[in-house]
């Protein structure tokens, strides 16, 4: 699925598994780094239950750009050096931009802010932190309302949506 995902063939996905079996580090950390490798001029906006979450999710992706074997297999997609001020490109822990090219990828909590930003790739991982979370009906109606009133209107004209979750209520995201 993630290869038709890839594709385009499949414009919604979703990953569901339980806790530690690798969903993040596939679909946050490399499939965001492997999309601009093959879309350099994609937007990307990843969304985790909290900020500091999805700042440490584009930090891994950063990290994965920047390796030399990524290098080698992509050579167009490559980031700002850390630490330049005044560079044309930016790069922090909340947004990067592909050098040269249109690529962007924005990291927000869920609920936080997006606005300015649209999304040719969207991705949310773990809307919800825990079961605790899971089980208040406020949390997940918020949860709801920020994805249908500020990510769904972010996205592009043929825009892809992967979601992965681990399921604790029936009433999820």
């Amino acid at each position: 699925p993630l290869d038709r995902f890839v594709a385009g063939d499949l414009t919604r996905l979703m990953v569901v598994a339980p806790p530690r079996h690798g969903k993040s580090e596939i679909v946050s950390r490399r499939l965001p780094a492997y999309l601009l490798g093959r879309q350099p001029d994609a937007s990307i906006i990843a969304c985790s239950h909290t900020a500091a979450l999805a700042s440490r999710m584009n930090r891994d992706t950063q990290r994965v750009i920047d390796d030399a074997r990524y290098q080698a297999v992509f050579p167009e997609t490559r980031l700002a050096s850390k630490g330049v001020a005044g560079g044309r490109w930016v790069r922090t822990d909340e947004l990067f931009e592909v050098v040269g090219r249109k690529g962007s990828y924005r990291s927000a909590g869920v609920g936080g802010s997006i606005v300015g930003m649209g999304f040719d790739i969207g991705i949310i991982d773990d809307p919800i932190k825990n079961q605790e979370q899971a089980l208040s009906p406020t949390l997940r109606e918020k949860v709801w309302e920020w994805y249908t009133s500020d990510f769904l209107t972010r996205q592009a004209k043929g825009a892809r949506i992967l979601l992965t979750v681990t399921r604790w209520h029936i009433d999820d995201l």
